[in-house]
C-alpha cells in the first residue's frame, strides 16, 4: 500500500496566491488519491481546514459567510479561492516586465531580482527562462557585454547571469583598486615631501641672476 503525502500547511503571508495554488493542488491530489471525491461535505471540510491550519480557520470564522454556507465544501473552497487568488492584469504585468531596464547605479543582482519578481505574475510557464535571458540582454547597461551576448548562438540564462555577475565583480575590484591607489598616493605626499619640493624651488630661485648682474654689474639703489 502506497503512502499518500498530506498537503503542507497553507502559509498566509508572502505570495499568498502562489501558496494557495500549491496547497490547493496538494489537497486535490490527496482527496483524489484517498477516494474522497464524493465524500460528505463535513468530512472534506474537516480535512481542508485541518490541513490549511488555524490561520485559515480564523479567516473563515471571521468572514461574512452565512453559518450554513460555512458548512458547504464548495462554497468554502470558493471563498478561499476568491480571498487568496488576486486576479491580475497579465497584459500590464508583461508590459512592465518587457519595459524594465537596468537603472543607473543599480547592480546587476538588483536588476535580475526585479525581473524575476516581475515574471512571477506573467504566466510565462516554460518560456520564463528564455524571456528572462532576453530581457537581461536587452536591459543591461553594459553595451560591450550585450554585444558579446548577441554573438552567442545558444545563450542560456545561466550563462548570461554568471557572465554579468563576473563582469560586475571585475569592474568593482578595479574601482576599489584605483581608489586604494589614489589614497596611497595621497598618504605618501608627506610634509617632508612638501618641504623638499619647496627647498628645491628656493635653490632654483637663488641661482637666478640679480638685477645688478642683468645690468653689467651695476646696481640701481
Amino acid at each position: 500500500m502506497s503512502i499518500m503525502n498530506k498537503p503542507g500547511k497553507l502559509i498566509i503571508d508572502g505570495n499568498v496566491g502562489e501558496n494557495w495554488r500549491v496547497f490547493r493542488r496538494e489537497f486535490d491530489e490527496y482527496i483524489n488519491a484517498s477516494g474522497l471525491e464524493n465524500a460528505e461535505d463535513e468530512r472534506k471540510l474537516t480535512l481542508l481546514l485541518n490541513f490549511a491550519g488555524t490561520d485559515a480557520q480564523e479567516i473563515l470564522d471571521n468572514s461574512d459567510l452565512d453559518t450554513e454556507d460555512k458548512k458547504i465544501f464548495d462554497i468554502v473552497l470558493k471563498f478561499f479561492e476568491d480571498r487568496f487568488v488576486v486576479k491580475t492584469n497579465e497584459t500590464l504585468l508583461r508590459f512592465t516586465f518587457f519595459s524594465r531596464s537596468q537603472r543607473e547605479n543599480e547592480s546587476f543582482e538588483e536588476f535580475y531580482n526585479a525581473l524575476q519578481k516581475l515574471a512571477e505574475g506573467c504566466e510565462f510557464d516554460n518560456q520564463k527562462n528564455f524571456l528572462l535571458r532576453d530581457q537581461i540582454v536587452i536591459g543591461i547597461q553594459n553595451q560591450k557585454l550585450r554585444e558579446e551576448f548577441l554573438k552567442i548562438p545558444q545563450l542560456s540564462l545561466e550563462t548570461a547571469v554568471e557572465r554579468c555577475r563576473t563582469s560586475e565583480a571585475v569592474r568593482e575590484q578595479a574601482r576599489k583598486r584605483a581608489a586604494e591607489e589614489k589614497i596611497a598616493d595621497a598618504e605618501n605626499f608627506t610634509d617632508d615631501t612638501w618641504t623638499a619640493s619647496h627647498a628645491d624651488a628656493r635653490c632654483d630661485f637663488r641661482k637666478k641672476k640679480t638685477p645688478a648682474e642683468f645690468n653689467g654689474g651695476s646696481a640701481f639703489y
